[in-house]
């Protein structure tokens, strides 16, 4: 019998008996069904507020990111073009474009040329929205070598003024860089490059 009672009060208490007894509870569900849609709602316009913030916020850092990673690339670049300078005996240099973000590696063989045949040195573009400035600096003695080189590029330049780049960055064949400040500018920092008193290339940053 106890066993009646629990089995009969488990029937009693099921929706679709008490719903068959004449109570109905569809008003109930529907009224809970339509609460949870609207706090769904809320919830979505909530999410898409935050998720807009937070994309905000990662294009700015990325912006800061890819700076600081050109800069160092730069950095690298110079490096490695010394290297290469001293390897072959030529003299060499990076031309920084004024317009555009882009920079190119040049060699000075006959002629200045472009170097175009070493996948590490070829043309480069600096990615929107980083921003590349160079300020090439008065160097405060000037060598035998440096007018030896200086020579031939008027020369050259007087024959061919594109053979010639405008903004350069000398590498010469002993190691010695001309003094230059590059700097990559992101979204809230500066990434700037110089050369510290051994000639290595140097990066710091500043908040703009």
């Amino acid at each position: 019998m106890e066993y009646g009672r629990n089995q009969i009060n488990g029937i009693s208490n099921h929706p679709t008996f008490l719903s068959g007894a004449g109570y109905s509870f569809a008003p109930l569900i529907r009224h809970r069904s339509a609460g949870f849609t609207l706090l769904e709602m809320l919830l979505t316009v909530f999410l898409v507020g935050l998720m807009i913030g937070l994309v905000a916020i990662k294009i700015d850092r990325n912006a800061d990111d890819i700076a600081k990673l050109e800069a160092r690339r730069f950095v690298a670049l110079v490096d490695h073009l010394r290297d290469e300078a001293t390897f072959t005996g030529l003299p060499m240099g990076i031309e920084v474009s004024k317009t555009d973000g882009r920079y190119r590696f040049w060699e000075l063989r006959d002629k200045w040329t472009q170097i175009d045949k070493v996948e590490v040195l070829r043309e480069r573009i600096v990615p929107d929205p980083i921003i590349l400035e160079l300020r090439l600096l008065q160097e405060k003695k000037e060598s035998e070598q440096d007018r030896s080189v200086q020579q031939p590029q008027e020369a050259e330049a007087k024959k061919e003024p594109n053979a010639v780049p405008k903004s350069l960055i000398l590498v010469e064949p002993n190691g010695m860089i001309r003094p230059f400040i590059a700097s990559f500018k992101g979204d809230q920092y500066r990434f700037v490059i110089s050369l510290d008193n051994e000639m290595n290339p140097v990066m710091s940053d500043e908040k703009i």
